[in-house]
């Protein structure tokens, strides 16, 4: 049995990823100027690509990176990388 929802909701989130995945590597192959705003863009975009997977998996990568002892330096107080996953 066909579901026209289901299959036109997979074509639209698949057209919406690869609309992004193709902008970002058009950004990443052009960055001539470096400055904050084009880091920022980047960085953007590849939290967008990563949101499902994040969504998905978001208690394993938890438990993965319960002991991990790497710090996120650019955070003010410098919070461990598992107290950014368990947000």
């Amino acid at each position: 049995m066909n579901n026209n929802a289901a299959i036109l909701r997979t074509l639209i989130i698949f057209a919406v990823c690869v609309t992004l995945a193709v902008w970002l590597g058009v950004m990443l192959t052009s960055l001539e100027d470096l400055s904050r705003s084009t880091f920022i863009e980047i960085g953007l975009f590849a939290l967008a690509l990563c949101t499902p997977l994040l969504l998905r998996w978001h208690y394993i990568l938890l438990v993965l990176c319960l002991n991990l002892t790497v710090t996120v330096f650019f955070l003010p107080g410098v919070p461990p990388v598992w107290m950014q996953v368990l947000m």
